[in-house]
């Protein structure tokens, strides 16, 4: 597919914030309390031939403290966009997930898609829940071709205050070393801008699999990420890492990238 025009949601967060702004792509401003006919609408006026739901819940403590939201947004939101999406002949909807579905491994290992989903926050439930969702009602839908991707650990110069990347830049500019969990967890991060430039060329590939996992491949600690961002504003590390090193046992949240 090429010279398509790309609609998504979610231009406000912390990755669709960060999708190219051109003539290809258009953004689209519903909302989880908007009806599926005010959604349709919206299809009806800026007619992409495919579309991205990037919308999403993804704080996980907000998550865990209001599942009712949680579930509105991640869960029951991407299908009645799927249905709008569909009713407009959308030819592809690509609803981005995350790793979260997954639980974290006591070893090295990378993550497949044919793995057995087990997530452990409220976060990845719901959204695996809107992946069981949107692949239930798909099944008969010869419309709009949905396409599933999970995205691994996302840094973004636009995330919330508490999400890993601005804490550790907190910690820097406010010379904090006080104890950080989780030092010696891996992760599988990837740049927000690189991430969209990923999904753009999934959103344009001839035929991908259903299920994407979008990662890099190759783990590496928070410590190492910490130790990158403090040095880069000339800040030694070595006081937080002593205070935090060694505290918690290590987890591993590493994917297999799928090829598309």
């Amino acid at each position: 597919m090429t010279k398509t025009l790309i609609g998504f949601n979610g231009s406000s967060g912390s990755l669709g914030s960060m999708m190219p702004n051109s003539l290809n792509t258009v953004s689209f401003f519903s909302r989880a309390n908007d009806t599926e006919l005010e959604i349709q609408k919206e299809f009806e006026e800026k007619k992409p031939d495919i579309f991205i739901h990037m919308a999403a819940l993804t704080d996980v403590n907000i998550c865990e403290k209001n599942y009712l939201l949680a579930n509105a947004v991640n869960s029951h939101f991407p299908l009645t966009v799927y249905k709008a999406a569909s009713k407009n002949n959308v030819k592809r909807f690509i609803y981005i997930s995350t790793s979260h579905v997954y639980k974290p491994t006591s070893n090295y290992q990378l993550i497949k898609t044919i793995d057995l989903p087990n997530p452990q926050n409220i976060y990845g439930k719901t959204k695996l829940t809107g992946e069981r969702m949107l692949l239930e009602f798909s099944k008969g839908d010869i419309n709009t071709e949905l396409i599933i991707v999970r995205l691994f650990s996302l840094l973004s110069q636009k995330g919330r205050d508490n999400f890993l990347l601005q804490s550790i830049l907190r910690r820097a500019d406010s010379r904090d070393f006080s104890y950080m969990p989780g030092l010696n967890n891996v992760r599988d991060f990837l740049w927000a801008e690189d991430a969209c430039n990923k999904i753009i060329e999934i959103a344009d590939s001839v035929s991908p699999p259903q299920i994407i996992n979008l990662c890099s491949g190759s783990g590496r600690t928070i410590q190492s990420l910490v130790e990158e961002i403090f040095q880069k504003r000339h800040i030694d590390p070595s006081e937080l890492i002593k205070n935090s090193q060694n505290k918690d046992e290590p987890n591993y949240l590493v994917g297999e990238p799928t090829c598309y």
